[in-house]
């Protein structure tokens, strides 16, 4: 089995994957095997959620069941399903048209559900690495994450994880970000400003022309967990509503509800009671710590120094963002 560094653990596994991930010597935490099988629709098992988007014909995308105390199974009607255990997940690819899917589906999803098991908490935010502390950016529509976080690589700071942004409390009681791998996910208009020709470039998903981009081609890329130094929500605005970049710090119920939303699998989180509890937990420790902030500029390439620029000023304590200094533990 080949082995490669994944948020931060070591995965084995013997089904080819294509993404571009650091190869491994240490022993492996986590096993993935995917397997060919004819699709078993889930009977008697313990339903949690299921997804309200649309998958295939009538069916909805997903189903998510608890197996038992400690393993549980991702059920993507006519495509594949996953059992998530503790040091072991298993794919049965039901359909070899969507095999596609089964890396996308577990260094996305998959994975997010392992590592919440663990005890992290996966924010859907890319993140980099500055004067060694973390910043992420919390995913929003159309917000810009990628670019941001292309913006700072070409800026001299580190590529931490750019889809999938996991936080842990570590044993010190400090908020960690763990790294992703090294790889960023952009359309061609950013491409061709960070990267160059973007058809020199595997496509993400066969569905859409989003582009895989290894990280040494932008820029450095950090491949050890990090102590959290602050998160933003991006807000890119048409040139004629925004013509500066405003940082604001949010706090209160608004910043605890937009963490625990932000999470890459919160729709199946939110009907687990026990993780809720863990989740919230952290969550408030985060916010004893860490500043979150609101974070609105022009839409443009050209805007993103403008927009490091300010952030480093309020994260300095230079600039006004309702917060005096990043914060350190």
């Amino acid at each position: 089995m080949r082995r490669y560094r994944v948020y931060g653990y070591t995965l084995a596994t013997d089904h080819p994957l294509t993404s571009f991930l650091t190869p491994s010597e240490a022993e492996a935490d986590l096993v993935f095997v995917c397997r060919r099988s004819a699709e078993e629709a889930p009977a008697s098992q313990q339903l949690v959620y299921r997804s309200v988007l649309p998958g295939i014909g009538d069916e909805s995308l997903f189903s998510f069941y608890r197996l038992g105390d400690d393993a549980f199974r991702l059920y993507y009607p006519g495509t594949a399903d996953f059992v998530i255990g503790r040091h072991h997940i298993e794919c049965r690819l039901f359909d070899p048209q969507y095999a596609y899917w089964v890396e996308i589906a577990l260094l996305g999803p998959v994975l997010s559900l392992w590592l919440e098991f663990r005890g992290s908490i996966t924010l859907h935010a890319s993140g980099v690495v500055e004067a060694e502390q973390a910043v992420g950016f919390i995913a929003n529509s159309k917000s810009g994450k990628s670019s941001l976080a292309a913006s700072y690589m070409a800026g001299g700071a580190a590529l931490l994880a750019d889809d999938i942004l996991p936080l842990h409390r570590s044993d010190a009681g400090q908020i960690v970000a763990r790294p992703a791998f090294p790889q960023l996910r952009m359309w061609p208009d950013e491409v061709r400003v960070f990267a160059g020709d973007p058809s020199g470039f595997p496509f993400a998903h066969p569905a859409y022309d989003k582009r895989r981009i290894p990280a040494a081609v932008v820029g450095r890329y950090h491949d050890e967990p990090v102590p959290l130094g602050a998160l933003c929500m991006p807000e890119r605005a048409r040139p004629d509503e925004c013509t500066d970049v405003t940082v604001s710090r949010i706090g209160g119920l608004e910043a605890l509800m937009l963490l625990l939303q932000s999470s890459f699998v919160a729709s199946v989180l939110e009907h687990m009671p026990e993780m809720k509890v863990r989740r919230l937990s952290l969550v408030a420790d985060l916010l004893h710590t860490v500043p979150v902030y609101r974070l609105v500029y022009p839409h443009g390439f050209e805007h993103l120094p403008a927009v490091r620029a300010r952030i480093a000023g309020v994260l300095a304590g230079t600039a006004d963002g309702n917060e005096p200094a990043l914060h350190s533990s």
